[in-house]
């Protein structure tokens, strides 16, 4: 949908998290002018502002389904 928009001259602004390269990849060839913004927060400073108690949850729980601490970002390569 976002490209269909961009095609049409609209500004498309949309989140996407994935970890995967390749998935960005796709979504970058998608669009013609993207940017991706990479932030990288440690852990410890993500469950301190955990408001929602997500984190201390998922540890609580031993559970792997909060794909935040369990799953790691590959870096960008630079280029947009």
């Amino acid at each position: 949908m976002a490209s269909r928009l961009a095609a049409h001259g609209v500004t498309v602004v949309a989140s996407f998290v994935s970890p995967y390269r390749e998935s960005r990849d796709f979504i970058r060839k998608l669009c013609g002018e993207f940017v991706e913004i990479y932030v990288a927060t440690p852990l410890e400073e993500c469950e301190r502002r955990d408001v929602k108690g997500l984190y201390a949850r998922a540890r609580r729980a031993r559970s792997r389904t909060s794909r935040a601490s369990t799953t790691r970002m590959s870096r960008p390569s630079g280029r947009n």
